[in-house]
Formats: C-alpha cells, sequence, structure tokens
C-alpha cells in the first residue's frame, strides 16, 4: 500500500499561553514563529506525540515540506526555542527527528494588571 497523503488545510491551533507566545514574539529567527506554531498545532492535535507522553512532541520532514519550512530552519529554529527556555530537547541528533517538550509559562494574574 501507498503513503497516506497529509493535508493541514482543515485545521486550527488550540489554545496557546499568551506568555508562551509572548516570549515566542522575542526569538529571533524568520521562520520561528512558525516552528513555535506548528509545535503547538501537533501538541493540541496529539499529532505526533511519542508513546505515553503529553508534553513531548516533534516535527516531522512532511510537516516542515507542508510548511515551506526548511529541516535545517527547523533545527535552528528549535535550538532558537530552547535557548529562551520555551521548549527542551528529549531527542536529537543526526538523521533523527528531533523530540520536544514544551514548557510551560506560568501565568500569574499580576501579568495582566495595567
Amino acid at each position: 500500500m501507498g503513503r497516506k497523503t497529509v493535508s493541514y488545510n482543515h485545521t486550527f491551533i488550540s489554545l496557546i499561553p499568551s506568555p508562551w507566545m509572548k516570549k515566542a514574539f522575542k526569538v529571533p529567527g524568520r521562520d520561528t514563529m512558525k516552528i513555535a506554531n506548528l509545535l503547538w498545532l501537533s501538541y493540541s492535535w496529539k499529532w505526533n506525540h511519542p508513546p505515553k507522553s503529553k508534553k513531548n512532541v516533534w516535527i516531522t520532514n512532511k510537516m516542515c515540506e507542508w510548511f515551506e519550512i526548511d529541516p535545517k530552519t527547523r533545527t535552528r529554529a528549535l535550538d532558537r526555542l530552547a535557548e529562551a527556555g520555551l521548549i527542551e530537547f528529549v531527542q536529537r541528533g543526526r538523521g533523527k527527528t528531533p523530540v520536544v517538550r514544551l514548557i510551560f509559562t506560568k501565568v500569574s494574574k499580576a501579568e495582566y494588571v495595567e
């Protein structure tokens, strides 16, 4: 049998914590926010979860291809997000799809008081 063709045309990203997104917007790189959104898309729809994992996700080469992101760009963007403290690597290496764990930013009511 042939492989299933994956289409992301009719999907939407579930809730993203606003403090997490605010930090992600400050991370440099043209496609870094694309990768951040893809991580949440994968997380919220439970697409690419390793078995028995709640916060671990990965972005496959097919997802990168569909969203017009080079796999090397994915790696650089993930490195930037890790430096910013938004994710941590669970698995990485040459020829492997990197598995990351989302680090949720704590939200307090004091952040929203103006």
